[in-house]
């Protein structure tokens, strides 16, 4: 199931690269697509981070339920329970999406910080701001709760057995996707709320945030392809693999017979 859950987070973070190679074009070309294509990018790369938010607190979920070998609410099916949380977050990121539609939280990209920003500044004070903001701490902060339980959980396993290795390959991928999910989005998202420091003094400063957003959702692309191996094996085996002809094909084939002269 935890396949599924991150295939299901790199279709929505390969959805938040595609949106970024465009406004990469729209910047280095600095093409005029009027005012409703841009906002209909913004809202799909919005919708696109909050729902893999929402992703990872799912993942984090699976991880820890069964790292505890699921004994919270053990007569729920696991695969109902996931498949339909899954369905949700694809349901949210509908939601989402037509929030940032609406006339008055349609994102715009400003060339001055080189940022997707709100249209109207007052968006910034709004409830529906303040929701989004909400609905990005919130899971964070219990995704990052369950990640802590779940990595208790694998350092008393390796005490438990005794051994002078107490940290083996799956502990280093763990450590290495929460440094991905949580240090770049909370740098992030403290550069962007600009309570311990301007970064936008400088242009320089200003692209940081920018190319950490980026970064963000081509990380979590990377890490799944490279570092989860079933998604690994799927991806690079049906690239790599032969084509197989089934038996049934080769009705006319012939063997010849051939004489070996000793």
């Amino acid at each position: 199931m935890a396949f599924d859950l991150m295939r299901h987070h790199g279709v929505v973070s390969f959805v938040q690269q595609l949106c970024h190679f465009l406004t990469s074009v729209q910047t280095i070309f600095y093409i005029n697509w009027g005012p409703t294509f841009p906002t209909i990018i913004g809202g799909i790369l919005e919708a696109g981070y909050l729902s893999s938010i929402a992703f990872i607190l799912v993942l984090s979920l699976n991880r820890c339920d069964l790292m505890y070998d699921f004994k919270l609410f053990p007569s729920i099916s696991r695969k109902i329970f996931y498949s339909i949380a899954s369905i949700l977050c694809y349901v949210y990121y509908c939601l989402v999406m037509v929030f940032f539609l609406l006339p008055g939280n349609r994102m715009m990209f400003k060339y001055r910080h080189y940022e997707w920003s709100f249209v109207e500044d007052g968006c910034l004070t709004s409830l529906g701001f303040t929701l989004v903001k909400w609905n990005i701490y919130s899971p964070l902060i219990v995704s990052f709760i369950l990640y802590v339980l779940t990595f208790s959980k694998i350092i008393y396993l390796r005490c438990k057995k005794q051994k002078s290795t107490y940290f083996f390959t799956e502990d280093i991928k763990l450590i290495v996707h929460i440094v991905i999910t949580y240090v770049l989005i909370i740098c992030m998202e403290i550069c962007w709320n600009g309570h311990f420091f301007n970064i936008y003094k400088t242009q320089f400063g200003a692209l940081i945030p920018q190319i950490m957003y980026i970064l963000i959702s081509g990380a979590n692309t990377t890490f799944t392809l490279f570092f989860v191996r079933d998604v690994r094996n799927n991806a690079f085996g049906r690239c790599c693999s032969k084509s197989i002809v089934p038996a049934s094909r080769i009705d006319k084939a012939q063997i010849k017979s051939t004489k070996v002269v000793f």
